[in-house]
């Protein structure tokens, strides 16, 4: 899935100026913090009343050991 994943990213890189891709970040089920390189930024949105705190915690740690460039998070109500 990866690989079709990273083919069609670099298919339609030059026709937007950006294609927002929903992982669902846990650390145990996200397919992209495998392989993050071809990512240039990543944005945490955190669900209020519904992401734990140890959610949280858990994702931001797997962005860091990932080396993903977290650029900013977004709180949904």
């Amino acid at each position: 899935m990866l690989e079709r994943l990273r083919d069609v990213i670099a298919d339609t890189a030059d026709e937007f100026d950006l294609i927002v891709i929903d992982d669902g970040l846990s650390s145990t089920e996200s397919v992209l913090l495998g392989s993050p390189r071809f990512l240039d930024n990543v944005i945490m949105v955190v669900e209020s009343g519904h992401t734990r705190r140890d959610q949280l915690q858990e994702g931001l740690e797997a962005l860091k050991q990932s080396r993903a460039k977290l650029t900013g998070a977004v709180l949904a109500a």
